[in-house]
């Protein structure tokens, strides 16, 4: 799949400034954020519990817990069901979870993204990336990986987590909504 998602971005202008190879499991990107910020040699790799669970547990748990959904719940409550809901989707083989990882040090991440598709819908439950690494334009790398359609198909988008900064990109976006009740799995 990374090989034709590759395919699938010739010509998009938000590449414009990229260099991509790839391989049958991972996709290997520089990117070249405005300056004077250099450029990121990232390659995404499919989510591995013995390598990336701790990383990626950690993270959404911490940065959800600040959202207007999450901030008022008691933390033993909070830490406890949500640990488990991220358990959830993890164990469910419809959900796809990319990691962004430097291209030379495997072991050091980035971020990563984990959907599904539904029918012509993308459902997004989250996109983490280091606040060290953010404008480089990785949240968008690992959407469009997540969102890889053929030539012609459109996508729908749906978020079923939503953060400050997730709230500022879903109302710029006419095709992007925040639906927090698919994290049922039988809404759509």
């Amino acid at each position: 799949m990374a090989s034709e998602w590759n395919k699938s971005r010739s010509g998009n202008p938000e590449f414009e400034n990229s260099q991509t190879s790839s391989s049958n499991s991972v996709s290997e990107t520089v990117l070249q954020p405005s300056p004077p910020q250099t450029s990121l040699p990232v390659r995404l790799v499919s989510y591995d519990p013995e390598q990336h669970e701790a990383f990626l547990f950690n993270s959404w748990l911490e940065s959800y817990r600040s959202s207007d959904s999450a901030r008022n719940v008691a933390t033993d409550i909070y830490m406890g069901h949500h640990h488990r809901l991220i358990e959830s989707l993890l164990e469910d083989s419809d959900n796809l979870t990319a990691v962004a990882v430097d291209l030379d040090d495997p072991d050091q991440y980035y971020g990563w993204a984990m959907g599904t598709h539904r029918g012509p819908a993308l459902v997004l439950h989250y996109v983490y990336v280091k606040s060290s690494f953010r404008r480089f334009g990785l949240a968008r790398l690992l959407v469009e990986h997540l969102a890889w359609r053929r030539e012609g198909e459109t996508h729908i988008f749906f978020a079923t987590h939503q953060t400050h900064t997730g709230r500022g990109i879903i109302r710029h976006r006419p095709d992007w909504h925040y639906h927090p009740y698919l994290l049922s799995g039988s809404l759509l």
